[in-house]
């Protein structure tokens, strides 16, 4: 409901939840927790809470008996969609404890964050996250808004938009936005709090602001769910391309465009064309070529790539491109016998030698047998697969270091596990990508892992998600080797 004038950071890095409870407790104060936060409040300012409570609560139910839903009025802060349920008066009691204090804390039970009588608590994942948002916003705070910012901000600010057309070679930077009369309110709040200047010629509203002119007309945009319409020119940028087409593009297309931007960043990183501009939102594209065009600057790229390839991540995982496989030619019986007898060698020879692998699970997305090749390479976070991968699970010995080489990626919850990279089978996938983009990692057969350290991750979400996939036992440390059953294609 509040006006956003700038998106320092958006990810969907923190964990679920693992605070669940309602509850209030008495000791030196009164703290009342939900969830994750706790405020902790003086007797005074505790009564007057509750009361002020007890009398908002009952207006709040009455809309809801009238029918009152959440999720379907939309966001104007017009008084037709928007019912302020408050006291007239401001609180009497100011905040006793710790009243002008920040404090950021690592204790026994994750990490602290305290803003005068309020604390958030976070598990070391979720603070990680929002360091990393921490990070952004001193990143970019004081460095001027572009005009692809700007028009974000519609968007993020939830006002349903088209963009009609722009002109960024001009100066100033201009666009034409059609939006729903029900938002113009909205926007122009938006436009105000961003010091724009306002006018209106022939029902168009113009807001001016440094170097930058946006036009909003009125048109109907129901049920487009935001959709952004790109000019009839052959240039246009990247990110307006994927976000309109992001119903109609297939998988063999966004990952030959992802595989042109993971290779701009390894040019970066290897030195061997330092100049590139890493800000996503540069990014061209010629549409008859399907060609991703990079700006250079005049200066040394000098910022972070990898924070720069999380930005580009996430905005592909905000339009639903993230995650895109590209259709599979499945391999034939032969050519899996001998990709799985490969694969079984590796293992033995490569994985569980190691001291710290007490078992080893094959894991079912692997056992189905499917394998094959990619049409195109298959881009999955900043590393690419040429063919089918393995799936495992290993169940640690703690008491024995695990191998250097490695490669710790995440924790995930949904295996109560922290997934890792082991290496790649090796049997050779010919591509002819592999030499055109040559600033990549590229994987045959990628072997992936679930590393589960009995210490400090959940047996029982890893018993659940073994079960739950029908993962296959193929190693025990001291048991003989099972017997292996040859398995069908398909």
């Amino acid at each position: 409901m509040g006006i956003m004038t700038r998106l320092y950071h958006r990810s969907g890095g923190l964990t679920e939840n693992p605070y669940k409870y309602f509850f209030m407790d008495m000791g030196e104060n009164i703290h009342i927790h939900y969830r994750d936060l706790r405020i902790e409040l003086s007797v005074p300012e505790f009564l007057e809470f509750a009361e002020a409570f007890e009398r908002c609560a009952p207006a709040v139910k009455n809309k809801i008996g009238q029918g009152y839903m959440d999720g379907v009025l939309p966001n104007t802060n017009e008084s037709n969609t928007l019912t302020t349920i408050a006291l007239d008066a401001p609180l009497k009691h100011p905040v006793k404890y710790n009243a002008n204090r920040v404090s950021i804390e690592e204790n026994l039970d994750g990490y602290h964050i305290h803003f005068r009588n309020y604390k958030l608590l976070f598990d070391k994942r979720s603070f990680d996250n929002i360091l990393q948002a921490m990070n952004d916003v001193v990143e970019r705070r004081g460095s001027q808004r572009s005009l692809d910012e700007v028009l974000h901000l519609i968007g993020y600010n939830d006002l349903e938009y088209r963009l009609i057309e722009t002109n960024r070679n001009a100066s100033p930077n201009t666009a034409l936005v059609e939006i729903e009369n029900k938002y113009l309110g909205k926007i122009k709040q938006m436009f105000k709090a961003l010091t724009f200047t306002s006018a209106e010629d022939a029902g168009v509203h113009i807001f001016k602001g440094s170097d930058m002119e946006i036009r909003v007309r009125i048109g109907s945009n129901k049920n487009s769910g935001a959709a952004i319409s790109i000019p009839a020119a052959p240039f246009v940028l990247l990110a307006d391309y994927l976000t309109a087409m992001k119903s109609a593009i297939t998988p063999k297309e966004i990952n030959l465009l992802r595989l042109q931007v993971l290779d701009a960043f390894g040019m970066v990183r290897s030195g061997e064309n330092p100049y590139i501009n890493l800000d996503f939102r540069s990014f061209l594209l010629d549409r008859a070529n399907q060609r991703v065009i990079f700006q250079n600057s005049t200066s040394r790229y000098n910022g972070d790539s990898n924070q720069d390839y999380a930005k580009f991540s996430n905005f592909l995982h905000n339009i639903g491109l993230f995650f895109v496989k590209p259709l599979k030619t499945l391999f034939d019986e032969q050519e899996c016998d001998t990709i799985n007898a490969t694969f079984n060698k590796y293992i033995l020879e490569n994985v569980a030698t190691h001291p710290c692998v007490n078992k080893i699970y094959l894991l079912g997305s692997s056992t189905k047998n499917n394998l094959g090749k990619y049409e195109v390479p298959f881009i999955h976070f900043d590393w690419a697969k040429l063919a089918s991968d393995f799936d495992i699970l290993l169940e640690i010995d703690e008491s024995h270091p695990i191998p250097e080489h490695w490669e710790k990626k995440f924790f995930t919850d949904y295996s109560g596990s922290y997934y890792y990279h082991l290496g790649d089978v090796p049997h050779q996938v010919a591509s002819p990508y592999t030499a055109q983009y040559s600033h990549i990692k590229y994987f045959n057969h990628l072997i992936e892992a679930y590393l589960f350290f009995p210490s400090n991750c959940n047996a029982e979400v890893k018993d659940k998600y073994l079960s739950g996939i029908k993962a296959e036992l193929i190693y025990e440390k001291g048991a003989l080797p099972p017997q292996k059953k040859k398995r069908k294609i398909g």
